[in-house]
């Protein structure tokens, strides 16, 4: 039994680019040049001035009987007398800004509803109080309140109601706490503490969060909330979690999938599909679940994951000493050295201190003496009872070398051959995944990983000539007794 070990690494930080918008000016305004020429036909002597929104009353000796809208512009608020001819005698007042373009031909019939205000028989106003707190006035064709101080439009903009300061905060729906509302909800849904929910009144709502976030790096202990839950009357009585994880994942819930609060250690990259159900003390369930997806992604120039999966062994999640099959990660150096085990003519390098990461030596000290450059890979994760995953990483390669990376199936415990998996990342994205069969005792040679000198970093499956897998059988450590 070989003690696991766990090192805690950096997030992830991404980064994008930004676009750029160019905004361009206006020109400034130019100078108005008189007209010297009538405005239309029916203008009788020419404007002796620029016809703008100002030109009102002066310009009466040119505006008739048959001026129509192409003048409507000159006829403004400043209009004080009655027009003539165009309006009949049932104005019983001037018209004001409202009758302008809209009056194109004379006027034949008494005002109507499409006249101003001073028609009080059509007034919206006639009639609103504003609660005794405003006044009204009329905004696009209807009544609205303009309030006192100290006094807001209430849900019926011709009422005033005591102003104070809406509490919606995070609500979607429901009353706002000021005499309004934060919305209502649509297509038969309900509002629910706030929120507008597609499920019946009186069905309880599963909520479920995560404190890291929803994207981590591998080997990131999570702490899953759902104690945030709510019933419509009573209390959350039971939890249930799920989840989908990566192929090769074999993680569980602590303590256990029926706690409110759990905790879930996402030690392979990949997407996690969490799924919450809860029900009330009244036995009755949420009708939807809550879920929540969580990304793992390596955050270092080169992340291996080995994991493996053993037919024999009906539980490769349960722990202990002989629990599962124990299979081993090896990362070796190019200066790694030792006996030549495989019949190439070249040492091996597998199991030699310090040249080979793996469980006896899972943080060497290579490449650069400067303790500050972070060039020295390490093993994170060692699994020894169960279905992995062995987790290595590297930061900063050293610059014209290859690595290698083997599998050593250390001890098979009685369960039989294994499908081991090999990943490869190479900054953040999956660059490699192998997968073979092993028994007791087999050496894998699944990988080389090449860093160039300019710092290009590429991996490359390892083949026989005949262009299968590099296996040597009956590899027994030259360091210890393993069987």
């Amino acid at each position: 039994m070989r003690p696991a070990l766990l090192v805690l690494c950096a997030a992830l930080v991404l980064g994008c680019d930004e676009g750029t918008t160019i905004f361009i000016p206006p020109p400034a305004d130019a100078d108005i040049t008189a007209d010297t020429s009538p405005d239309t036909a029916s203008d009788t002597s020419p404007d002796t001035a620029p016809d703008t929104a100002s030109d009102t009353a002066s310009d009466t000796a040119s505006d008739t009987a048959s001026d129509t809208a192409s003048d409507s512009a000159s006829d403004s608020a400043s209009d004080t007398a009655s027009d003539t001819a165009s309006d009949s005698a049932s104005d019983i007042a001037p018209d004001t800004a409202s009758d302008t373009a809209s009056d194109t031909a004379p006027d034949t019939a008494s005002d109507t509803a499409s006249d101003t205000a001073s028609d009080t028989d059509s007034d919206p106003c006639v009639g609103v109080t504003c609660s005794g707190h405003g006044v009204c006035a009329v905004v696009e064709g209807a009544a609205s309140c303009a309030c006192a101080a100290g006094f807001a439009q209430g849900d019926d903009p011709k009422t005033c109601v005591t102003k104070c300061t809406p509490a919606c905060g995070g609500k979607t729906c429901g009353p706002d706490g000021c005499g309004g509302s934060c919305g209502s909800c649509t297509s038969g849904g309900t509002c629910v503490a706030g929120n507008c929910s597609s499920c019946p009144a009186g069905i309880p709502t599963a909520v479920a969060k995560v404190t890291e976030g929803t994207t981590v790096i591998p080997q990131t202990k999570l702490h899953l909330v759902g104690s945030q839950s709510h019933a419509a009357s009573g209390s959350i009585a039971t939890y249930q979690w799920s989840v989908v994880q990566p192929q090769g994942s074999a993680s569980v819930f602590l303590p256990s999938p029926k706690a409110a609060d759990p905790s879930f250690e996402v030690n392979v990259a990949g997407t996690y599909v969490f799924t919450l159900q809860v029900t009330d003390s009244s036995g009755k369930k949420a009708c939807a679940p809550a879920q929540l997806t969580v990304l793992v992604v390596p955050d270092e120039a080169i992340h291996i994951e080995l994991l493996w999966d053993t037919p024999g062994d009906s539980n490769q999640s349960d722990t202990g000493p002989e629990a599962g099959a124990d299979l081993d990660l090896h990362f070796a150096h190019p200066l790694a050295s030792g006996p030549d085990v495989d019949g190439d003519g070249k040492p091996d390098g597998w199991f030699d201190k310090p040249y080979d990461c793996f469980w006896f030596n899972p943080a060497p000290n290579w490449g650069s003496a400067n303790p500050d450059v972070n060039d020295d890979p390490s093993l994170d994760r060692d699994d020894t009872d169960g279905a992995g995953p062995e987790n290595l990483n590297l930061p900063v390669p050293e610059t014209g070398v290859t690595y290698r990376v083997g599998v050593h199936y250390w001890n098979d415990h009685s369960y039989g051959p294994s499908l081991a998996t090999v990943r490869v990342y190479l900054y953040s994205s999956l660059a490699l995944e192998s997968t073979q069969e092993l028994s007791k005792l087999m050496m894998w040679e699944a990988a080389t990983i090449t860093v160039s000198a300019g710092g290009t970093v590429s991996v490359k499956a390892v083949t026989t000539a005949g262009g299968g897998p590099k296996i040597t059988p009956d590899y027994s450590s030259p360091l210890f007794t393993n069987n």
